[in-house]
Order: structure tokens, then C-alpha cells, then sequence
């Protein structure tokens, strides 16, 4: 088997999937496994014209990326793509040697054959890329083992998987993966499982995994693994009192945006509030006077350095130098983006007078667009997070959506009620990789206006038209990334790149610990820990509203869940002390109430002898 190049571990990939050394005490044989497969992957090239698995033409060498030959076993076990197209040119060449075809007929026609092919692959680019990671590490471990990858026997997958066993999870170290002592969870067996068994089928090889004896040791080994973590706790799902509170901690103002409208304010006050007027305000007890009429004096050098005072009784730059100064009271004025950074660095922390026009024309730009001073990150985070947990999205769905996927739609509610809410297209999905396609309803939540999708999807809009250049009202282009990245080249009006789906979970852990805690302190026992990632929102929209009572077929309809069973698993009882099944059985059966049969016979004489007097008054 060709040698392996070496590749640097990534650190978005997840440990036990990652660069692996498979390096023996003794200073064998060491290989280390390349994260991305893909770019590394042999290309299967015919010698000589031959075709792989043709029926026409018979397995011959084939040269891979290195140089060095597939062995013949290698080539016999072709994926049954490959077998297909060898097949279609090998007919072709039939065809167009007998005259019955032309070249440029043959040409068109196997381009077509290959984007047909192309076209079925119906598994998701995260699975594909994550069986191929685990199949390196198979295929790996076996060179080194001296025995058959492909195909494997189940002896070699049952040393595989001791390997596993002993080797653990691993963890990043100064830049390299290294054993952490903890075993592997059973989940991360299963797609070991996986991508061996994918693997097999694909290449039409026997599958190992057929072998009765192979299949109940591996589930027992799973079991023994579950059995022994120490690390037995999984992410939380974050329920609706959680999210309300995450979703809050956005709202806290954003220096930048404050600073930027003051400044805006400012200078479209007076003319006289020039960028070099504003950069010689240095500190605010000697350059701001606040004047009782509600004005501001404003006191610094001239752009030729001389004394200048400028006096404005405009309310609006009264409020908005008054709002700056509450969140910047000390320092310097006119801070830059980064002040602690550019401190430490030892830089100048003020902006200077060839940056205060961008900043104040980002101020007016914001005012013009009426959006608040939360800032577009908080704005972006706080309306991917809403909508994230409203319609169950998974990381590469936020991702993949665009302005266009999300549509106002007005509705009745039950009470008849006129509602505005959205509309979200997913365009495909892990469970709809044909494309088809498929609308989320979000309603609106006038009850709970801080996590209400359509309040937090308009907020983050109006920023985005600020960031994307656009005039307030104008449509957002329908192909542009709803979440996209807040770099220069979307603040300057650059194509703006969606999010990574990698990057949503940083950005909910972040947020999350923020106001919730670290894992560390844990104020609200184990709903915020280091595991947590994306799909506990999805987690957390399943529990929320089947502890609610939504069906659980509805809310796997709408979490596009094709097993019902998943969902169920996530029906646990948030309180089940209180709520769960033991609390609803009674202690113990009510005791019936004793009769007191002397009373009861008191009380009907005494009936009797008021119905005889009523009876003797009226003659009776």
C-alpha cells in the first residue's frame, strides 16, 4: 500500500476521527492518517486502456496519486460507480469501433453517464467525509497489521476494534491528538461500523459484518463501553425558559454601534464637528461640558491645533454622546474596535481622524435603517439561535439557508387573531438529500416577544441591510447566506460567505455560558456543560414540546425526523420529581368515607316530621 503523506491534525475535527500516530513502542511502522480523506483519495487511472471490472476488458494495474500501483485485489473491488462507467465506455468503444456510434456521440454520452452517476449520490457531504475519515483509520491500521482492508476479514475488524479499545479518545495536545484515557462512546463505534461496512457494499466486497460471531461481539463490546465511561453525561437540549434567557443576553448594547451613531449624530449636527475637531476630543471631564439646557459644549483643537469649542443644543447628538458615555465613562473618547487588544499591544487606543468618518457613516447608516444599538452579531446570533430551536434546524440547514428561503407569511391564529409569521424553505437536508424540499411554519409569539423567530429574524435584517450596503427597505438578493460571516468583506459591501456549520456551536456554547454559567460553576445543574453543541436546540424543541403535549408524530414532522423513535428519546420529563410517572401514582388508595347511620336516621325524622306539619296546614 502507497505511504500516506502526513497531514496536520484539524482542529475542527472531531478527535476520534482526527490524524491518529499508529506507532508501536518498539519504533515499528507509523503512518498518520490524513483528516481530509477526500483531497488525498487515489484516482483510479486504466494502463493501457484497460477498464476496471470491465466485462470487456479484464482488471489490470492501475497508477494512483503517488505513482505506485493498486494491487489487483485493490482493482476487483472497484465501487460499483466506477464498475458502471467502465462498462458504459467499454460499450461505447464497441460501439464506436463498429461504426454504430461517432466520437463526438460517444463523448456526450458518457459525460452524461458520469453526471447520472454523480447525481445519485444520496448521502450527505458531512457522512461521506466522516465514513472516509474512518475508513483511513481502518485501512491504516491494517497495512500496518499486515492483513487485507478490503476485503476485510472479521478477524481484522476484531483487532481494529481492540485497537480502538485501548487506544481510547483522544484530545488536542500542543497541536497533536493524544490517548485521553477515556473509551470511545458507543455512538462513535457505530460509525466505525459504518463506514467498514459502506465501504464493503459499495465495492460489492463480502461484508464482514455478516459474520454472526463479529456482530454480537461488537454490540457486547459496545455495551461494556457504555457500561464503563466515566463520562457518561450527554448534552442537554435547551428548553424554552433556557433559550429565553440566552436570547436575552444579546440585548445588552454594542459599544461599537453606540460609539458609531454618537459620532454619526455628531458630526450631522454641526459642520464644525470635523473628523480632526472629533479626534482631538482626548478625555471627557476636559473635552464635554454638559449644559443645562440639555446641550453639550465640546471643547478641542482645530485641525491647525488651535483651541476650538463647539456648542450644540441639538437634543438628538445631546442623547446619543449621553448614551456613549454611560457604556464609555473612562478612557479615551473615541476608543477603536479592539481596545484591549491594541493597549496591551502597546498601539494607539484612539480611533484617528481617518477613521472616525467610516465609523460615523456606519452610525447613520444604522440610524437611517432604525435598528437598535444591539449590534449585527448580537442581532445574527440571537435570530440563528430562534429560528435554530422554532424549526429544529441542524447546523449545515442554518447554514445552507438564504434570505430567500425566509418568507413573512400572514395568518389567523386559533383565536382568529390577524399574526405575521415565516415561512422557512429547506432546501435539502440530512434526510432529504434529494432536494425536495420542505417548509417550516414558525408562527409569531406575541406572548413571548423575546424569542419570537419573526421579532428576531426582522431585527437581524435591518442590520444585515446596514452591513450589506443597501438603503432601509430595499430587499435583501434572495441568494444571499441568511447567517453569513461578519468579516471586512461584508462590512464593505464584499460577497458576504455564509457561516460554517462548524461555527454554530461555538457560537451557542459561547453565548450560553455567557449568561448561564460556565460548566465549571453549573448554577443550573447540568443544562450547560462543554458538550454542549447545535443539536441541543433541536433537542431542545423535540423535549419542550412533546413535555407540552404535541404529538410526537407532529414534532417529528416538523423536526424532520424520519423515525419516530428518535423523537422519543427525547421525551424526558424536565422535572421528574414533580411531573414524572412516579409522581403521578397515587401513595396509597383513597379510604371511603365512614357513615354515620344514627345521624343520617336523626336527620330523615326530622324531614318527616316537617312534611307532616306542612301537610296538616293545608288540610291534608
Amino acid at each position: 500500500m502507497p505511504a500516506r503523506r502526513s497531514t496536520s491534525p484539524s482542529r475542527t475535527t472531531p478527535p476520534d476521527l482526527a490524524t491518529t500516530d499508529l506507532d508501536d513502542e518498539d519504533g515499528g511502522w507509523v503512518t498518520e492518517i490524513a483528516v481530509d480523506v477526500a483531497r488525498s483519495s487515489t484516482r483510479l487511472t486504466p494502463v493501457g486502456g484497460a477498464r476496471v471490472g470491465s466485462v470487456s476488458h479484464p482488471p489490470s494495474s492501475i497508477v494512483g496519486e503517488g505513482g505506485g500501483e493498486m494491487t489487483q485485489q485493490t482493482q476487483q473491488y472497484a465501487t460499483a460507480a466506477e464498475r458502471l462507467l467502465a462498462d458504459a465506455e467499454a460499450e461505447v468503444a464497441g460501439r464506436v469501433e463498429a461504426g454504430e456510434m461517432t466520437a463526438d456521440q460517444a463523448a456526450v454520452y458518457l459525460e452524461q453517464v458520469a453526471g447520472g452517476l454523480a447525481f445519485t449520490e444520496q448521502r450527505a457531504d458531512n457522512t461521506v467525509d466522516a465514513y472516509a475519515r474512518s475508513w483511513a483509520q481502518f485501512e491504516a491500521f491494517c497495512a500496518k497489521a499486515g492483513v487485507e482492508a478490503l476485503p476485510a476479514s472479521p478477524t481484522a475488524v476484531l483487532a481494529f476494534f481492540e485497537w480502538l479499545r485501548e487506544r481510547g479518545k483522544l484530545a488536542l495536545v500542543d497541536g497533536k491528538w493524544e490517548p485521553t484515557g477515556q473509551p470511545l462512546h458507543p455512538s462513535t463505534i457505530g460509525s466505525y461500523v459504518a463506514a467498514i461496512a459502506s465501504k464493503h457494499v459499495e465495492t460489492l466486497a463480502p461484508d464482514p459484518f455478516t459474520d454472526p460471531a463479529l456482530r454480537g461481539v461488537v454490540g457486547a463490546w459496545a455495551k461494556k463501553v457504555r457500561k464503563k465511561s466515566d463520562n457518561p453525561e450527554k448534552s442537554s437540549g435547551l428548553l424554552r425558559d433556557q433559550l429565553r434567557q440566552v436570547v436575552a443576553g444579546f440585548d445588552t448594547p454594542d459599544p461599537v454601534t453606540v460609539r458609531d451613531r454618537a459620532l454619526a449624530a455628531l458630526t450631522d449636527a454641526d459642520p464644525a464637528c470635523s473628523p480632526a475637531f472629533l479626534a482631538s476630543l482626548v478625555a471627557w471631564d476636559q473635552a464635554v461640558e454638559w449644559l443645562p439646557g440639555g446641550g453639550v459644549r465640546l471643547i478641542g483643537r482645530s485641525s491647525k491645533g488651535n483651541r476650538k469649542v463647539v456648542e450644540l443644543p441639538d437634543p438628538d447628538a445631546t442623547v446619543r454622546l449621553r448614551a456613549w458615555f454611560k457604556i464609555n465613562p473612562a478612557g479615551p473618547i473615541w476608543p477603536g474596535n479592539k481596545t484591549a487588544e491594541r493597549a496591551a499591544a502597546g498601539a494607539a487606543a484612539a480611533l484617528s481622524d481617518r477613521a472616525i468618518p467610516a465609523a460615523a457613516a456606519r452610525g447613520r447608516a444604522a440610524a437611517a435603517a432604525g435598528v437598535d444599538t444591539a449590534g449585527p452579531e448580537a442581532a445574527r446570533n440571537a435570530a440563528a439561535i430562534c429560528l435554530g430551536w422554532w424549526a429544529a434546524l441542524r447546523a449545515s440547514e442554518a447554514a445552507a439557508i438564504t434570505f430567500g428561503d425566509v418568507t413573512p407569511t400572514p395568518y389567523l391564529d386559533s383565536a382568529g387573531q390577524p399574526r405575521i409569521g415565516l415561512t422557512v424553505l429547506i432546501g435539502s437536508s440530512k434526510t432529504d438529500q434529494e432536494g425536495g424540499g420542505v417548509e417550516v411554519a414558525l408562527p409569531e409569539r406575541p406572548d413571548d416577544p423575546g424569542i419570537c423567530p419573526r421579532r428576531r429574524w426582522e431585527a437581524w435584517v435591518e442590520q444585515a441591510r446596514v452591513l450589506l450596503g443597501l438603503a432601509p427597505g430595499e430587499p435583501i438578493p434572495a441568494n444571499t447566506p441568511a447567517f453569513f460571516r461578519l468579516n471586512r468583506g461584508a462590512l464593505n459591501g464584499g460577497e458576504a460567505k455564509a457561516m460554517a456549520p462548524q461555527a454554530f456551536s461555538p457560537m451557542l456554547r459561547t453565548a450560553a455560558q455567557a449568561v448561564l454559567g460556565k460548566p465549571d460553576a453549573r448554577p443550573l445543574g447540568t443544562a450547560v456543560h462543554r458538550r454542549l453543541s447545535w443539536h441541543g436546540l433541536r433537542r431542545g424543541f423535540a423535549t419542550q414540546a412533546t413535555n407540552d403535549g404535541v404529538a410526537i408524530t407532529r414534532v417529528a414532522q416538523h423536526g424532520r425526523w424520519k423515525n419516530v423513535a428518535t423523537v422519543a428519546l427525547y421525551n424526558v420529563t424536565t422535572n421528574p420529581l414533580a411531573f414524572g410517572a412516579a409522581a403521578q401514582v397515587p401513595a396509597a388508595d383513597p379510604v371511603p368515607a365512614t357513615i354515620d347511620t344514627e345521624a343520617l336516621a336523626a336527620e330523615n325524622a326530622a324531614l318527616r316530621a316537617e312534611l307532616d306539619a306542612l301537610r296538616h296546614q293545608n288540610g291534608g
